[in-house]
């Protein structure tokens, strides 16, 4: 499932959004990106994604992520994440299998901590959100959030890949 990218205005959604989501389900947000995706759509597409990942119940997992931001290459670099019970007990570099010690771990998250990102970045109005999901158990698979529309490198992101179920 794709969300379409949309350029947010800062004032309008930070009321729209509170308003329109919390008082009237037939409101319609203004803004909008041009293929009609509005910030209503996407807080709910990403409540949709969030309940299919929740439905899927995978108590373990691992899976491919790297961050995509104007970073250090060791930050931006592709890792495994092993997770058992929410939460992260391995993580590794994907080229080379060496494991990051454990000091790093903060800056990794699990996937419902991927949602709790998200949904945290949002509220903080940017100018611009993609994101997708995995169609089937809903997963983030990436998100590009631009806070700024003329400021260079304060816009970050994340990709993930190859999540599977641990036995």
């Amino acid at each position: 499932m794709m969300i379409r990218g949309v350029k947010l205005n800062r004032n309008l959604v930070g009321i729209c959004s509170l308003i329109c989501i919390l008082t009237s389900p037939s409101c319609n947000n203004p803004v909008s990106d041009s293929s009609g995706g509005t910030v209503k759509e996407i807080v709910r597409d990403v409540e949709n994604a969030k309940s299919n990942w929740q439905r899927a119940g995978l108590n373990g997992y691992s899976y491919v992520f790297n961050w995509s931001c104007f970073c250090l290459p060791s930050y931006t670099q592709q890792v495994t994440i092993d997770v058992d019970s929410d939460t992260i007990t391995a993580i590794w570099q994907t080229n080379d299998s060496v494991p990051l010690p454990d000091s790093l771990y903060t800056n990794y998250h699990t996937v419902p901590e991927l949602f709790e990102l998200i949904n945290s970045q949002l509220e903080r109005n940017p100018y611009r959100a993609d994101l997708e999901f995995d169609s089937e158990l809903g997963y983030p698979l990436s998100a590009f959030i631009d806070f700024e529309e003329a400021m260079a490198d304060e816009e970050w992101g994340f990709g993930t890949h190859s999540l599977l179920q641990s036995p």
